[in-house]
């Protein structure tokens, strides 16, 4: 973990892999879908400011701690490849 971090992951992190994953989801004709927090934060980036005056963000600590995917149980083998291939 890059020191500038100091010990937290940057939601940004989150957000980035996460789009990274789906998008190679997509390129590979695995459905997947994103879950959870992430999930949601992803479907409202125009809403970021609300989020925030809501205080509804973690501006002091880290804000997520992993990615929640879903998918149909016949893709199992087909999502382990896909993530298999992007390194995990």
């Amino acid at each position: 973990m890059p020191p500038e971090w100091a010990g937290k992951i940057p939601t940004q992190v989150f957000l980035d892999e996460a789009q990274r994953i789906l998008k190679a989801a997509s390129e590979q004709l695995v459905i997947l879908r994103i879950l959870g927090g992430l999930g949601i934060r992803l479907h409202s980036l125009n809403e970021t400011e609300f989020a925030r005056r809501l205080g509804r963000t973690a501006e002091r600590g880290q804000e997520y701690s992993d990615i929640d995917f879903g998918t149909y149980g016949n893709l199992r083998n087909r999502v382990k490849r896909l993530f298999e291939s992007l390194g995990y």
